[in-house]
């Protein structure tokens, strides 16, 4: 556990302890997500992205809390020596497309958000390069670039930051967060990163945000944040939950 936090704080990104009963997770997704389904439960987002609609996401809840109480939980409390809140929950597949070239939203980037928030990524499927899985940069060259002129808040900054920040990297830079199914990756989100489409097969994700509370989490604000809509990436006032 220790050591997890000090990855964690050190180097901006750690897997947790893998969750091995993973069938009914799997189970649910390929029910909601099959081609009969996913245009009544899902939501189409941008290219070789779907979100489970906010009315479903409940259905999740038993394996989400699952997850939460015996993996999550005992970690954030020792990594921030205090509560912890979450604040979005998103449930979404992503799928291959034919030729289809990174737009904005797939080039390198950060995000920009408030220190202390982190990004939680539950693995529904296998996760590699092959499959889309989580590519990013280490906290330590990440800040060093940052530091050097890499702007990704606008569509714009994003769009022209790329060259830049491709002419300070090498290969050797670039770390693919490959995982099986049932893995847990957790991460700071002002490191660099980027998202990618499957080449093949499809990436099931399930993805929490979460910060520090004065208060205790408990099952009503577990059955507030899967059900309210998606509208802000973080709370104005880091102290609530709303």
């Amino acid at each position: 556990m220790i050591n997890r936090c000090e990855e964690l704080k050190n180097k901006g990104i750690t897997f947790l302890e893998k969750q091995n009963n993973t069938f009914r997770l799997r189970e649910k997704f390929d029910f909601f997500f099959s081609d009969e389904n996913k245009e009544k439960y899902s939501n189409y987002d941008s290219p070789g992205y779907r979100f489970l609609k906010r009315e479903m996401v409940m259905k999740f809840q038993p394996e989400i809390k699952d997850i939460i109480d015996n993996k999550i939980d005992p970690f954030l409390k020792k990594y921030y020596e205090s509560y912890y809140k979450i604040f979005w929950v998103n449930i979404l597949q992503m799928t291959p497309v034919k030729n289809y070239k990174d737009d904005e939203s797939l080039l390198w980037h950060y995000d920009d958000n408030p220190k202390g928030i982190l990004k939680i990524f539950i693995y529904c499927s296998q996760q590699d390069k092959d499959t889309g899985a989580f590519t990013f940069i280490n906290l330590k060259k990440s800040e060093k670039i940052k530091r050097e002129g890499f702007f990704t808040y606008t569509t714009e900054d994003r769009v022209k930051s790329q060259t830049k920040l491709l002419n300070k990297i090498t290969k050797s830079d670039i770390n693919i967060a490959s995982g099986e199914e049932g893995s847990i990756l957790v991460f700071q989100n002002n490191i660099i990163h980027k998202g990618s489409l499957p080449l093949k097969d499809k990436r099931n994700l399930i993805a929490l945000e979460v910060l520090p509370s004065t208060t205790k989490m408990n099952n009503n604000d577990l059955t507030k944040v899967l059900n309210k809509p998606f509208t802000i990436d973080f709370p104005k006032n880091p102290f609530s939950n709303n």
